[in-house]
């Protein structure tokens, strides 16, 4: 199942401005695990709680990608 929450999550953050093909992708596996460590075993909610994690960690890294 977390494969297919990894690639359902991609197949919506991967059109995402300024996205970083393996850079993001491992980011977003990670934020697939850190839920599923929460406890979260739903698929859908997986997958929707796992890419705002993402986007929430991605908006704090880009205006330090801007600034490098």
């Amino acid at each position: 199942m977390m494969t297919r929450v990894i690639e359902r999550a991609w197949e919506v953050v991967c059109h995402d401005q300024q996205a970083q093909q393996e850079e993001d992708r491992s980011l977003l596996s990670l934020c697939v695990l850190n839920e599923a460590r929460r406890g979260e075993e739903n698929y859908t909610r997986l997958v929707n709680r796992s890419i705002v994690a993402f986007r929430r960690h991605r908006k704090k890294v880009i205006p330090a990608r801007r600034r490098a």
